[in-house]
């Protein structure tokens, strides 16, 4: 569904409302902080693209010098939230429609830390400069990232091997398809 610009500024002029861990198990939360990350990479990239244009620079200068790294920040932080989007989406209501909750509560967990890594690790700079985070949200992302982590590493195993990787492709050094580490 399309958009209208004041739809995109409303949204990237919301704040996280991050307050504690608990706030970060929302997906829609985590949604829209990558959402909002993407947008303001978008309208400050082409807020300087504009006024360069305006200032007479040609569009070779603008695009392969000036703000090349602007225009490839700006495509990874809307491609890791098109990313979200469809591992959500094949979660909760995808072409094969995950029908075991054990299943579908590690794919979350596992999609949970996808955004809170990528938010963290990638360029958290950017929601704290539209004002989306606000100071001391960092350590609290921290936190779930843990959480999440001491919740899934006993599922670790049982997802990779839900995949059905052949021994072959997949080399493990705790073991073989049926069981044997010895071999």
């Amino acid at each position: 569904r399309s958009r209208g610009l004041g739809d995109v500024y409303k949204r990237q002029a919301k704040k996280s409302g991050i307050k504690g861990v608990a706030d970060t198990e929302s997906l829609d939360r985590l949604e829209e902080a990558m959402a909002v990350r993407a947008l303001y990479r978008i309208k400050r990239t082409m807020e300087q693209i504009i006024k360069a244009e305006k200032d007479g620079v040609s569009d070779n200068e603008r695009v392969n010098s000036l703000f090349a790294v602007d225009i490839v920040a700006m495509a990874q932080a809307h491609i890791m939230y098109i990313v979200f989007k469809l591992f959500r989406k094949a979660i909760e209501d995808g072409e094969h429609k995950i029908k075991c909750n054990g299943i579908k509560k590690n794919l979350t967990l596992l999609l949970r830390l996808f955004a809170l890594y990528d938010i963290q690790n990638q360029d958290s700079s950017t929601l704290y400069e539209a004002g989306y985070f606000a100071p001391g949200t960092a350590p609290i992302l921290l936190e779930a990232t843990k959480k999440i982590l001491v919740e899934l590493r006993p599922q670790m195993i049982p997802l990779i091997e839900s995949w059905e990787f052949p021994d072959e492709v997949l080399i493990s050094a705790i073991g073989n398809s049926y069981g044997d580490i010895y071999e």
